[in-house]
């Protein structure tokens, strides 16, 4: 199974460590993973370029090497941690560079058979709003099968989550 993750931090939390969790529950599977901002640290401009053009965005590379994996892969696992109640910023910058993925922009048919998985944790509160910021964007990029996976870790960090919690 190949297997994409795109994670909306550079660090290894919370959230990250639960995608891996998930990914490695797949014997011999190729996972390619990707963080977010490291991975693409540009915002769109809005040139509208890639309307007409993708390759004329100025952050098409990047953009194209992220979209390779996850066009390949069979299972996407989004994670993200809350930021403000919603995803995180890297990731929503990921979100408004990828809309021409959007149907109503430019369908893909590859998409249309994609399973996905979208995990986000918060010390508190927040997740579901998180994943909404996520799962809107799978769904207008045509995938028929989301999973949603938010947890309260109450802690700032993995080695501060209770070993209760890594449990579930």
């Amino acid at each position: 199974m190949k297997i994409t993750l795109v994670h909306g931090q550079n660090h290894k939390g919370s959230s990250y460590h639960i995608g891996r969790l998930l990914a490695e529950q797949f014997a011999d599977s190729d996972i390619k993973e990707f963080f977010l901002p490291k991975d693409l640290e540009h915002f769109c401009t809005g040139c509208c370029k890639c309307i007409s053009d993708e390759e004329k965005c100025p952050f098409y590379t990047g953009k194209r090497r992220i979209m390779e994996a996850i066009e390949g892969a069979d299972l996407l696992i989004f994670t993200t941690p809350t930021y403000c109640m919603r995803a995180s910023a890297p990731m929503k910058s990921f979100i408004d560079l990828m809309f021409t993925y959007w149907m109503s922009h430019k369908p893909r048919e590859c998409m249309f058979s994609k399973k996905a998985v979208i995990i986000s944790t918060a010390a508190g509160t927040g997740t579901r709003s998180a994943i909404k910021d996520i799962k809107n964007t799978l769904f207008y990029w045509g995938v028929p099968y989301i999973k949603e996976y938010g947890m309260a870790v109450q802690a700032m960090n993995w080695e501060q989550v209770s070993p209760e919690k890594k449990k579930k």
